[in-house]
């Protein structure tokens, strides 16, 4: 007889277990045919080659089942250190580099939003003290130029959203 305390233990670790297999084997007993092989594939392709290109990076192409891999080998250390098994198939592959891409995305607007801040403090600064505020139209200019930076400023204190797909299924 096992006790509540066991039992939620046991529950916890085929949760956490769970939680390290890769979310695209949820569906191999569902499907069989491999995403690289779906005959509309291709048809959605440009839907994301050309945008990547539009930012002068190259396409993610899915002509084999083959599962991630990256060009640096962190994301197999990362796995080998923590133990977390990786996706698998040309399946798995789109789903992480979905999350790469949100990743790199988050990263870099985080770093756009950094400088526009520091820039535009330090412009507002540079004309807070160029500022004649004895001259009644100097004195209005600068009004009217750091109102419009606290504006942007003020743009840039908020969050965006963007919506997705949900791609993600994990059988539960």
């Amino acid at each position: 007889m096992t006790t509540q305390a066991e039992r939620q233990k046991a529950y916890r670790a085929r949760k956490r277990d769970r939680r390290k297999a890769p979310e695209a084997n949820a569906l191999t007993d569902f499907v069989s045919l491999p995403f690289c092989d779906w005959p509309g594939l291709a048809a959605h392709e440009p839907n994301w080659a050309i945008p990547l290109d539009n930012a002068g990076l190259d396409s993610v192409r899915f002509d084999d089942d083959s599962g991630p891999a990256s060009k640096c080998g962190l994301l197999e250390q990362a796995a080998a250190e923590t133990g977390t098994l990786l996706p698998v198939g040309s399946l798995g592959r789109a789903e992480l580099t979905i999350g790469s891409l949100i990743d790199a995305a988050t990263a870099l607007a985080t770093a756009i939003n950094e400088y526009k801040r520091e820039q535009l403090a330090a412009r507002r600064n540079e004309i807070d003290r160029a500022t004649d505020y004895a001259d009644p139209q100097a004195r209005e200019e600068t009004m009217r130029r750091i109102f419009e930076i606290a504006h942007m400023e003020a743009q840039l204190g908020r969050q965006v959203r963007w919506t997705f797909p949900q791609w993600k299924v994990t059988g539960e």
